[in-house]
Formats: structure tokens, C-alpha cells, sequence
């Protein structure tokens, strides 16, 4: 948010979203606990305001956006994956006026041998955009590997970054 360093954490039961110069902000899991081994996930969405995204139990993927001098908006803590498959290791990165979010889900149709490997698993990443009052998820998201070729193997934790390139 701006010049400030904003940092995200997981705690036993949510987490603590900390601006610097400005709020901490606690977000309660709705579900009262998150898997072990996600990340939380957070870039800023404009001069006053960070977008945290996360995983709870589950696979429920959340989102909250925090205000760097008043805490969480009215916006509130919103589901981004209501009735679809679950969600883990959610990244971000802002880039052009929007935010890119992209996660892990696992395949809608596992192999019959009923066997689980990471080679089952889909990346997908979603563009989001924050109007200063709400978080607009509804653009389809869209797999990360584009090609057949790239989902062949182990596909887990995505990662997007924001580079200035010239034009």
C-alpha cells in the first residue's frame, strides 16, 4: 500500500494483517482452522488498501481487503470459490489497474487407480479487480499452463510477479 510495508500471518485461529504506519488488522477463519502448510497471500490493490488471500479448511479460499488506517473494509471476508472445487496456494501480483490471483485445485476427475499425486492437480490463475469499495472476482479464471504439453507433471505452487517491461 503505497510506500508501506504490509505483511500477512498466520496465527492458530486467523490472521493478522500488519501496515505499516497504519492499522493490524485480525481476520478470524470462518472455519475455525486453516491446513497446515498454506501460505498467505497479499499485494497491494492501491495507495490505501491490501488484498489478502488465503486458504482455510477445506480448500475454501478467502479474501479480505484491509484499509492501511481504518482496518478491514465493508467489504468483509468474502469466499472466492463458493460452491467450486477447493483451492490451495494462493499468489498474487498487481499489475496494469488489476490484481492476478492464481491457486492449485485438485482435478475434477482423479484417475480411477485411486491414487492421489500432484500430477492431478490443475493451476489456475484469475485477473480481480478492486474499485476502491468492492473486489470484482467475476472474470473466469483460466489455466495457468496454456499448453498440453506444460501440464504433463508436478504442478504446485504458482507464483505471479509484477515486472515493468518497456513498451
Amino acid at each position: 500500500t503505497g510506500d508501506s510495508l504490509t505483511v500477512a500471518w498466520r496465527e492458530d485461529t486467523g490472521l493478522t494483517v500488519f501496515i505499516e504506519g497504519g492499522t493490524t488488522e485480525s481476520v478470524p477463519f470462518e472455519a475455525g482452522t486453516a491446513p497446515a502448510d498454506e501460505l498467505v497471500a497479499i499485494t497491494g490493490v492501491d495507495s490505501d488498501h491490501a488484498l489478502v488471500v488465503y486458504t482455510e479448511e477445506g480448500g475454501a479460499q478467502m479474501s479480505a481487503v484491509v484499509n492501511r488506517l481504518q482496518g478491514l473494509t465493508g467489504a468483509g471476508v468474502v469466499k472466492l470459490n463458493s460452491g467450486g472445487p477447493p483451492r490451495h496456494d494462493p499468489t498474487l501480483a498487481s499489475a496494469g489497474g488489476a490484481v492476478y490471483l492464481a491457486w492449485r485445485e485438485p482435478v475434477s476427475s482423479p484417475p480411477t487407480d485411486g491414487g492421489w499425486s500432484a500430477e492431478y492437480d490443475e493451476l489456475f490463475v484469475q485477473k480481480l479487480v478492486w474499485n476502491g469499495q468492492t473486489l470484482d472476482a467475476s472474470s473466469a479464471p483460466i489455466s495457468l499452463p496454456r499448453r498440453e504439453v506444460h501440464r504433463v507433471g508436478d504442478q504446485v505452487r504458482p507464483s505471479l510477479v509484477s515486472v515493468p517491461l518497456a513498451p
